[in-house]
């Protein structure tokens, strides 16, 4: 399990992690149909808006853009570049990256993939 800096648990970046080291982006969320039934709907993960939490009492928000040709892109106040390719070049993955950053994802852009 992820922990913080200061030991705690981060629940944001266990699941952003998890999710990531499953190689695809497909999540599956059981939701109400028009006749009030449960239904498995299956979704894609467009984007994530993510906390770096610094220390105890401050943080910065980033946000990871999934492209179609598979490449992700990272963009933050300052820069907006193609992260795959800097995890390429250092031979890393976007699971660890987020780890080791401690970025926990907080919403999650989804685009329906199924009817």
């Amino acid at each position: 399990m992820n922990t913080s800096r200061d030991g705690k648990v981060d629940l944001g970046t266990a699941i952003l992690a998890h999710q990531l080291e499953q190689k695809h982006r497909e999540v599956t969320l059981s939701v109400n149909g028009e006749d009030g039934m449960k239904i498995n709907c299956k979704y894609e993960i467009e984007a994530v808006s993510c906390h770096i939490r610094l220390n105890q009492d401050s943080g910065h928000y980033v946000a990871l853009r999934f492209e179609e040709n598979g490449s992700v892109t990272y963009c933050d106040d300052r820069e907006v570049y193609d992260l795959s390719k800097m995890l390429a070049t250092n031979n890393s993955t976007l699971a660890k990256f987020c780890r080791e950053n401690s970025l926990s994802g907080l919403v999650y852009i989804l685009r329906r993939i199924n009817s």
